[in-house]
C-alpha cells in the first residue's frame, strides 16, 4: 500500500511542479510541500485549491482541469479468482484522505499458473482456454480505463515534444492580447504541460498558426 500511494503521489507531485514550476506564488508552494515527511498534515488538492484562491485565482479554472486530467487507476496483479485485495480499500482511502484524490479501482488481473509456460509464447496463451479468463479481465479493464475513440479523435494530435511545448509556450508570448481575451494567456502557458492539444486548438481557433501545430485533422 505504502509504495502504491508514494508512487501516485509521486506523480501527483512531478504534475503540479510541471505545469506550476514557474509560477512566482504557487510553484514554491508545492516545491515546499512535496519535501515534507509523512508525519505533517495532508497537502490534499482541496487545500492546494483554497491557496490558489487567495493567492492567484486566474488559476482556479487550471486546478479544477488538473484534478480531472489526474485520474490514477488502479489494477490488482495475480488475484485468486473473484477474490477482493484486501489492500485495496485502504489504499483508495488513504489517497483521498492524504491527497484529496480518488483512485479507481480498474479491476484485477487473475492468478493463473499457468502463465508461466508461456512466457514467451503470450500470444498463444492469449488462444488458450486458460488464456480466455485472463483476456477477458484484460479486455474488462480496457474498457473501464480507456474512454472511447472517436474518428475526429483519432485524426487529431495530441501529443507534442517538450521542445515544441516549450517553443509554443514562448511564441504565446508574442501574441497580441486580444488572442486572449475572455480567458488567461498564463494559465493557457501552464495549460500546456499537460493538455497542449486543447491549447493549440483554442489558437488554431482564434486564426493562429505555428509551425509546431501540424496536421490536425
Amino acid at each position: 500500500v505504502m509504495n502504491a500511494y508514494s508512487f501516485i503521489k509521486g506523480a501527483l507531485f512531478r504534475k503540479l511542479q510541471n505545469i506550476f514550476r514557474r509560477h512566482p506564488d504557487i510553484g514554491p508552494i508545492i516545491d515546499a510541500e512535496s519535501k515534507k515527511t509523512g508525519n505533517d498534515d495532508p497537502f490534499t488538492i482541496e487545500k492546494l485549491t483554497e491557496q490558489v484562491k487567495k493567492l492567484a485565482p486566474d488559476m482556479l479554472p487550471l486546478i479544477g482541469e488538473m484534478e480531472n486530467d489526474f485520474s490514477p487507476a488502479l489494477v490488482v496483479n495475480r488475484v485468486p479468482g473473484d477474490e477482493q485485495h484486501v489492500l485495496v480499500k485502504n489504499l483508495i482511502s488513504l489517497c483521498q484522505y492524504k491527497l484529496g484524490l480518488t483512485v479507481t479501482h480498474a479491476g484485477n488481473l487473475p492468478d493463473i499458473p499457468e502463465l508461466r509456460d508461456y512466457l514467451l509464447k503470450i500470444p498463444l496463451f492469449l488462444t488458450s482456454q486458460d488464456g480466455k479468463t485472463y483476456l477477458d479481465s484484460v479486455r474488462a479493464i480496457t474498457r473501464k480505463i480507456l474512454p472511447p475513440a472517436h474518428d475526429n479523435e483519432l485524426q487529431r494530435r495530441s501529443e507534442f515534444s517538450d521542445e515544441e511545448v516549450e517553443g509554443i509556450i514562448q511564441f504565446m508570448e508574442t501574441l497580441e492580447d486580444s488572442i486572449f481575451s475572455g480567458t488567461s494567456r498564463n494559465a493557457l502557458k501552464l495549460k500546456m504541460y499537460f493538455r497542449p492539444a486543447e491549447v493549440v486548438d483554442y489558437l488554431i481557433s482564434r486564426g493562429v498558426q505555428h509551425e509546431s501545430f501540424g496536421e490536425r485533422g
